[in-house]
């Protein structure tokens, strides 16, 4: 009898463990390993459990076998109520995040780590201030060291561009939301677990000390042999040297900080360790390589991430929906927008079949840099689905973030881009004011104190002040507003981080300042008051060089916004006239696409003079266009057709030498031959206008019976319809009657 019995046992246990058992215990925070009770344990396909009084807890997975790879969780999104009725949030989340189910469960216990909910982040604030204060000393030191080459060296020595490569790259790390990311991961550290040199090393900082010197207290090499000699040393051993991954990070020591992750994937590559420990650690080293950066390293990083996942993983996972993401975003940076589009497609066709809620995140992103790349390809159809399907997804999302909101604002920002491409002028300002409301509520929420936030509500307003300048020319304060919100924000930004941000500051001084010279130009004001703006717009741009570091000096944006500012001297040049962003001038033809827009309203206008001063301005702009791209057949065609404009509203304005020599450029830019007959057109009207018939009357007779170039039609039906326009437009002269008798004889 006892012999069936512990057969059925043995049975029972076989059982057990073949349909996949995971157990192990909760603990509170570095407390001396003392358990919680009542904490909710669940992972997909399992049975869910509580914690008992010892912390101990059992998961069963009826339909997964030993090896197969869980993620446990507590509660609802990794906040779980104890026996008592407290709050705790999950502290381990990264660790838990690929378990495989054990053979034998007793042999490998899960710890699960809590701690009451709120309460790493009041920690991490301190450890906050101290990374921050870290990253700006050292972003000091290397401001002072470029301003010591430059008075040693030159500003255009090779160490001096050097140095100032290194400044413009690392300045955009000292952002407040990446930091608080960082000390997150100092506050989530186990004391009862951490090696005592990571716990010197915390407490030093704890007491005032700086991270440079309290990293002596950590030893990589130590940790890293320590791992070497026993699979129980491993944790420890790899949490000491992400420590001083993340502080060399702060110190901006990068190629350190991505040996130290290095050190990491050593460790981890043992054939006795589950491979897939090693994930999160590539992955954050292929953000940081990726920050600095170094595209390619980070590409290294994150496919050998994804590689590693594989092996565990079916190939239509949704475990691989970020990871696709993070490439694709590495390959666009490297140029290889066919490959990026590829790999967000796999993620797109994953997504479709998995758990929508878990990676709306991801796959809003993944649409919006589907977005971005149909905008470069000007495939403006394919980018309205994709930036709609990112809003969609992203706006189903209950817990909004930082990031999620950021994203949000941008696919309202191209969404409103792509509908100023489509002409769709309706809904434009309807995106960029949702763009800008979506970031204001945020901030005022959350009272996030972020720099990257702060810039993107910036230049969402520079985009709606232009928009308002581009089609209300009468209501000029419409567009003021946005642009003086603009301006505050970007000064109090430049003055924190003059590197990153003066040079966008006096962007959106100068189109403040063209804003205010179209209403100088809307209007007559007295001479004095011109005057008195110049004087006050020369002051503004000064105040922008006087904050800008001297660096600003080479760089070929300052230049072009110094010749701009050049121009408010004489406010009616026509460049003062166009805010255009200066990255749009980047694509010639978009430049000149974007002045077809600006101009579009003359249709409306009922004076001809107004027209043909507006048009004129046009000219300015699309010539100075063409004379840097005298080779684009778009742009020249472009140039072609506002010559053809200007001559008839010349002609209708009474300025007839102005509408010859406009007809005769554009006759000169067309290879074709057509436009000649428009010209001969002009030519005609113009000297019988001017009193000179007897030059047009060569002209009539020559050509009435031949062939209009480009069509099947003689001259004589050309000649009467014009005559018939203009006199229908008021404009009349004594030989027309003449030459409608002669032309219909």
């Amino acid at each position: 009898m006892n012999k069936i019995l512990t057969f059925l046992l043995q049975l029972m246990c076989l059982y057990c463990y073949s349909q996949g058992n995971l157990s192990g215990n909760v603990y509170l925070q570095s407390s001396n390993w003392s358990p919680v009770e009542g904490i909710k344990i669940n992972a997909s396909s399992s049975n869910g459990d509580y914690s008992k009084a010892d912390g101990y807890f059992n998961l069963l997975f009826p339909q997964l076998n030993p090896g197969s790879i869980v993620s446990p969780q507590i509660g609802e999104n990794n906040v779980a109520i104890d026996k008592n009725g407290k709050s705790f949030e999950l502290v381990n989340e990264n660790e838990l995040k690929y378990i495989p189910i054990p053979e034998n469960p007793d042999q490998m216990p899960l710890k699960i780590i809590v701690c009451p909910e709120g309460a790493r982040n009041i920690a991490a604030r301190k450890y906050y201030r101290i990374m921050k204060n870290e990253t700006e000393a050292q972003l000091e030191k290397i401001r002072k060291e470029l301003i010591d080459y430059k008075n040693k060296l030159g500003i255009a020595h090779d160490l001096v561009k050097e140095k100032q490569e290194e400044l413009n790259k690392y300045i955009h790390l000292n952002d407040s939301v990446k930091i608080f990311k960082d000390a997150l991961m100092f506050a989530s550290i186990n004391r009862d677990s951490a090696k005592k040199r990571a716990n010197n090393y915390l407490d030093a900082l704890n007491s005032g000390v700086s991270i440079e010197k309290a990293r002596a207290e950590l030893s990589t090499e130590k940790a890293y042999h320590e791992a070497l000699n026993g699979i129980e040393n491993i944790h420890s051993s790899v949490e000491e040297i992400r420590l001083n991954a993340r502080s060399l990070k702060s110190q901006l020591k990068f190629d350190e900080a991505l040996s130290q992750y290095d050190t990491i994937y050593k460790i981890l590559s043992n054939k006795l360790i589950n491979p897939l420990l090693s994930v999160e650690h590539l992955i954050s080293a292929g953000n940081l390589a990726f920050e600095i950066h170094r595209y390619t390293k980070a590409l290294k990083y994150k496919e050998t991430a994804y590689d590693i996942l594989k092996q565990s993983y079916s190939e239509d996972d949704a475990i691989f929906i970020p990871i696709l993401y993070e490439i694709s975003l590495i390959y666009v940076c490297l140029d290889k927008d066919e490959i990026a589009k590829k790999k967000l497609v796999k993620a797109l066709d994953i997504y479709q079949n998995t758990d929508k809620r878990k990676y709306s995140r991801n796959i809003g992103m993944a649409y919006n840099l589907l977005t971005t790349i149909n905008l470069k390809e000007k495939s403006y159809q394919e980018a309205e689905q994709t930036c709609l399907k990112a809003i969609e997804v992203l706006g189903q999302i209950n817990n909004t973030s930082y990031n999620i909101i950021k994203a949000l604002a941008f696919s309202y920002n191209r969404l409103a881009l792509i509908n100023f491409f489509n002409n769709n002028d309706s809904q434009i300002e309807t995106y960029y004011l949702k763009a800008i409301s979506l970031i204001k509520d945020y901030k005022a929420i959350s009272n996030e104190n972020s720099e990257s936030l702060d810039e993107s509500l910036a230049q969402n307003y520079i985009e709606l002040a232009t928009l308002y300048y581009i089609n209300i020319l009468d209501d000029n304060e419409k567009a003021l507003n946005p642009i003086l919100n603009s301006n505050e924000i970007f000064q109090t930004l430049a003055k924190k981080n003059p590197e990153k941000y003066s040079l966008q500051y006096a962007e959106s001084l100068q189109i403040m300042l063209s804003i205010i010279c179209r209403q100088l130009s809307l209007y007559e004001y007295p001479k004095e008051y011109e005057t008195f703006f110049i004087k006050n717009a020369l002051t503004m741009i000064k105040e922008v060089e006087k904050i800008s570091l001297a660096y600003l000096a080479s760089n070929p944006r300052v230049k072009k916004l110094s010749q701009k500012n050049s121009d408010f001297k004489l406010y009616f040049s026509p460049l003062s006239e166009n805010p255009i962003p200066t990255s749009y001038f980047n694509d010639p033809e978009f430049a000149v696409s974007y002045l077809e827009r600006f101009y579009k309203d003359t249709d409306s206008m009922s004076n001809p003079k107004e027209k043909l001063a507006k048009n004129l301005k046009k000219l300015g702009l699309v010539n100075k266009i063409y004379l840097d791209n005298p080779q684009n057949l778009n742009i020249k065609n472009s140039l072609r057709v506002v010559h053809l404009n200007i001559s008839v509203l010349a002609l209708e304005s009474g300025d007839y030498d102005l509408a010859i020599l406009s007809a005769h450029e554009a006759s000169e830019l067309d290879a074709t031959g057509n436009t000649k007959g428009f010209e001969n057109l002009i030519l005609v009207n113009a000297y019988v206008l001017k009193n000179k018939p007897k030059k047009a009357w060569i002209i009539y007779r020559l050509l009435k019976d031949e062939l209009f170039p480009g069509t099947n039609n003689t001259y004589k039906s050309y000649f009467l319809a014009d005559i018939e326009a203009l006199e229908s437009k008021g404009i009349h002269h004594k030989e027309f009657t003449k030459i409608k008798k002669f032309l219909n004889d």
